[in-house]
Formats: structure tokens, sequence, C-alpha cells
């Protein structure tokens, strides 16, 4: 889902599913409904960069095929937990 967060921003990405959710709450969906219901989202609130973000994007790939997760990893706690468990070992 952060590929298609990263194509169209946050705030978009926020606004279209609620917008997806309100449609097909209480009913059974298919990825494909997913996928129409993004384009038609892309096509309709960002008209001047639907082609761009559409045809940038190789959902059949995003979809179905193996990949690496999102490189985008924010790690700026780690240096805190790591100081946390040293203080909690040098206290026993």
């Amino acid at each position: 889902m952060t590929v298609l967060e990263d194509k169209v921003g946050e705030a978009n990405f926020q606004k279209m599913l609620r917008q997806y959710i309100e449609e097909y709450k209480y009913k059974s969906v298919t990825t494909e409904d997913f996928l129409s219901f993004f384009k038609n989202f892309v096509n309709t609130e960002m008209k001047d960069q639907a082609k761009t973000i559409i045809e940038g994007t190789d959902f059949q790939k995003w979809v179905y095929e193996a990949g690496e997760l999102p490189k985008k990893f924010d790690d700026s706690l780690v240096s805190d937990l790591e100081a946390v468990q040293l203080n909690s070992i040098v206290r026993v």
C-alpha cells in the first residue's frame, strides 16, 4: 500500500481509503475492485497527474509478484531502544 501512497501522497491516499471503505463496507471485494477504485479516484481527484500515476505504476507486478519491502524504514528509535536495553542490563 505504501507504493500507492507514495504515488498520490498521504492526504490523497487517506481520502481514497475513506471513500473506498464507505463504498464497499459490508460487501465482498476483490483485488480488482480495489485497483479499479484506486484508478477511478486518481482519474477523478488528480486529473492533471492521473496519466503519469497510472501509467507509472506496474499494478500487475505490484500485486502479483514477489518483491522487496519498501526501503523507507524509520530507525530513529533504535538507538533509544538499545540504550534502554543497556540500562536495564546494567541495573541487574
